[in-house]
């Protein structure tokens, strides 16, 4: 053994020594408590060997080979007192081999032991120390059995009492007709009640509380108390070692009140024992089990068929949106068949009747497929599905181009259509198509309302009171019909019965797009308004908050048409465009609106005419093939500072949406955004606020190619969009990828300015898969780019077929 080597006898020589020091160390904090005899003693004799029993936690217990309970916490106390350091001996539970242990001088002393109950043999060998705790026996039984108000209640009864106990002798006095059983420990004792094998168990209270608290609170309960059994627990001492002795009961003395609270706070916080067993926790909350689990039953029944329903719904939600979704491809499909038909027959040699004829069934088109539009939209809505979109707009434009295309229907019914606009507003942020949706509906239900007389629009814009850049755009439709009966005003937009009941009389319908209108006005946060005056007609005002953009310095007062307007103006246009088919398309636009433009089919063109000429207006593609148009507007700007120029108007030019291709063309310098396809109306109307000029529509033949892509060479069109697929196909081969979304971006522009939707789609679909770059899939593309090929000689084919 290590004691036996020399080094074995320096380590403990060296503990020896610090356990000296220790005690001198301690003696000096509490020089008046011992003698001089007793410190000598200490000095002489540091280590003391103490008995400790194992087996009557949490009274005294071994724990990871460190003793702990509530004499541990007392011996503490006597060692920080005097110094002296405690070494533990694990011996019997029978509590005869402690006072054996004593006189054979095994041990020193014992830490818990019962003064007031001591077995005859051997008990002059102790010395006892004043009690530091004393605890009386109690009654533990289940906490639905009765208080215990009498100790003749447990005769015939099983009461577990702790093994080895030294107070069984006594419990049998006191309870002499009642059966007893032993149980190991306190956690023993108590299962044995908790499970039913007995009827009550008996022990000293700090025996049985702390483990009853932390481990069976709830299940068993303190019936009641036996007084005339109590413990009162003291440190014993060998009677050889009598300076010890004296040395312990001068230390306990020295506790205080509030030192001795906390040494029991300590003991009981060390007692924790887990959780009763399962068979307890059944035997007991049995009955209150089954009750829970009948309600869990219940309850996870009742989510089952809410999560079932729930799914059954969401899955008719589904349902129906591809339905809607399918019934939309199924039909636009045919009807742009039929609409570009009609619109190719429109161009060949016909009679007045044919043409009215073919007007009509291109209105119907044109009508169906704006209820398809309606019916999505509604059902997008109710999805939750609806996302407004936000992007610099010109609402006089935007009024015009929904005028424009209402204007046919507007003449067959005999009703004229006026335009007022009493100041100049400028661009707003606003969602563009869902705005002239709701004006497409708004004048589409006052025309067919009107059967004679007209139907004005009226845009005025008011700043917000809340803030310095916002305002209040409102626009009142207003017709000459005979108005409509009951109340007058209606906060609700088609909330009152009698008037939905008398729109449908005079539209012959329920009036989808009217409910839309409601709804999308709601989304945009404002407010719809109606004011009819029987046989006057009726007033449609409708209120958004906006944010402006930019103010229109250069645009004129305007007011009802026809009005007097600045003075007939041919504007200078610089045409920034490299696509063939919108460059030729726009500039038919331009020829017959009368302006005078230079063509740039790219970047260094562009930069080349600028720094020549002195231009009115530029009309900027985003995507060029030698660099964006966002860097080609900036660098216009930067020229024009240098120069100390007039500052050009520029506007974008693009097939992309959305409000961040708005933002960045904003910021790189341009004044606004003509998304693609680009109506002559929408055209007119930013050239005229921007250049302040008065554009008329030539009317001479030989003068005018066209204004729309009806009216330009579609043949020519088609084969210059065919050569562009070609290319994207040779750049695909060659791995070019950023060429190829270059092809890809111009195929979608041409097919987007020649109204075709479907070829718009298919090339919508290529840009997007080319966006992966060399993740892309290249199966998926090359599938998207068959279809679009077939698409596009399926168009010449039938181009041909009308020529």
């Amino acid at each position: 053994m290590t004691s036996q080597t020399p080094l074995g006898h320096f380590l403990g020589a060296l503990l020896l020594i610090g356990t000296s020091l220790f005690a001198q160390l301690a003696l000096a904090d509490h020089p008046a408590l011992l003698s001089e005899e007793e410190r000598a003693w200490i000095v002489e004799n540091p280590i003391v060997v103490v008995g400790v029993r194992t087996n009557v936690a949490p009274l005294e217990y071994v724990e990871n080979g460190q003793l702990k309970g509530l004499s541990a916490e007392y011996l503490k106390a006597v060692s920080r007192l005097t110094g002296l350091k405690f070494k533990t001996k694990e011996i019997s539970d029978a509590s005869t081999y402690q006072s054996k242990w004593l006189a054979d001088g095994v041990v020193d002393m014992v830490a818990l032991a019962a003064r007031n109950i001591q077995p005859t043999s051997g008990a002059s060998d102790s010395l006892f120390t004043a009690p530091y705790y004393v605890s009386a026996t109690i009654i533990v039984t289940r906490a639905r059995a009765p208080i215990m108000m009498d100790l003749g209640e447990l005769d015939g009864r099983t009461v577990a009492v702790p093994r080895h106990s030294p107070y069984e002798a006594k419990f049998r006095e006191v309870l002499p007709g009642a059966k007893f059983v032993s149980g190991d420990g306190a956690e023993g004792t108590l299962e044995m009640v908790a499970t039913g094998r007995a009827d009550a168990a008996i022990a000293l209270d700090g025996f049985l509380s702390p483990v009853l608290s932390s481990r069976y609170n709830g299940l068993l309960q303190i019936s009641g108390v036996i007084s005339s059994v109590f413990a009162e627990l003291s440190m014993s001492v060998s009677k050889n070692r009598p300076m010890l002795y004296s040395i312990i009961q001068k230390a306990l003395q020295q506790i205080t009140a509030e030192e001795s609270y906390r040494m029991n706070e300590a003991w009981l916080e060390q007692a924790r024992f887990g959780e009763p067993s399962l068979e307890v926790l059944v035997r007991h909350y049995g009955p209150q089990g089954l009750m829970l689990t009948g309600v869990f039953l219940l309850l996870g029944g009742l989510a089952y068929a809410w999560r079932r329903e729930h799914l059954r719904a969401v899955r008719g939600e589904a349902e129906k949106a591809m339905f809607l979704a399918v019934m939309s491809h199924e039909i636009r499909s045919p009807m742009n068949a039929v609409l570009a038909s009609v619109e190719l027959l429109q161009r060949t040699p016909l009679d007045d009747v044919q043409q009215r004829l073919l007007g009509l069934a291109c209105q119907g088109g044109e009508s169906l497929l704006r209820l398809l539009n309606d019916v999505l939209d509604v059902s997008k809505l109710e999805a939750g599905k609806f996302v407004l979109e936000y992007e610099p707009a010109d609402i006089v434009a935007l009024v015009r181009e929904v005028l424009d295309s209402l204007r046919k229907q507007a003449e067959e019914m005999g009703v004229e259509l006026v335009f007022a606009v009493p100041d100049p507003i400028g661009f707003l942020m606003l969602d563009t198509s869902r705005t002239a949706q709701i004006l497409q509906n708004l004048v589409s239900h006052a025309i067919g309302s009107t059967p004679r007389g007209s139907v004005t629009v009226k845009v005025t814009i008011s700043p917000a009171e809340d803030s310095a850049s916002g305002g209040v755009l409102r626009i009142e439709v207003s017709d000459t019909g005979s108005g409509i009966d009951g109340q007058g005003y209606f906060q609700s937009f088609l909330s009152n019965a009698p008037w939905r009941r008398s729109m449908r009389g005079r539209l012959g319908g329920a009036g989808l797009g009217l409910l839309l209108c409601r709804e999308l006005i709601s989304r945009m946060n404002g407010d719809i308004m109606v004011c009819s005056v029987p046989g006057a007609g009726t007033t449609v005002a409708l209120s958004l908050p906006v944010r402006h953009v930019t103010e229109n310095n250069g645009a004129a007062a305007q007011s009802e048409i026809p009005v007097r307007r600045p003075e007939v103006g041919h504007p200078v246009i610089l045409l920034v465009e490299d696509t063939p088919a919108n460059q030729f398309l726009i500039q038919a636009q331009l020829e017959r609106l009368g302006c005078r433009f230079r063509m740039a089919a790219n970047g260094e063109e562009a930069m080349q005419a600028f720094e020549q000429e002195t231009y009115d207006l530029i009309l900027l593609d985003c995507n060029l093939p030698d660099t964006d148009g966002y860097r080609l507007a900036q660098q216009f700007r930067v020229d024009e500072a240098k120069l100390g120029a007039r500052r050009c108007a520029i506007i974008a030019i693009s097939a992309i949406t959305g409000s961040a291709h708005a933002l960045r063309c904003l910021n790189a310098g341009m004044d606004g955004v003509l998304s693609k396809p680009i109506g002559l109306a929408k055209l007119q109307s930013t050239i005229e606020s921007f250049c302040g000029v008065l554009l008329t529509e030539s009317t001479d033949a030989s003068n005018t190619r066209g204004c729309s892509a009806q009216a330009m060479d579609s043949g020519v069109a088609l084969r210059l969009v065919q050569d562009d697929l070609r290319l994207l196909d040779a750049a695909l081969a060659e791995a070019d990828f950023a060429r190829a979304k270059h092809h890809a971006h111009r195929v979608l522009g041409a097919s987007m300015s020649l109204g075709l939707s479907a070829l718009t789609g298919l090339a919508k679909g290529l840009e997007d898969l080319l966006e992966a770059g060399q993740d892309m899939d290249a199966e998926d593309v090359y599938q998207v780019l068959k279809d679009a090929k077939l698409e596009l000689e399926r168009l010449i084919a039938a181009d041909k077929g009308f020529h």
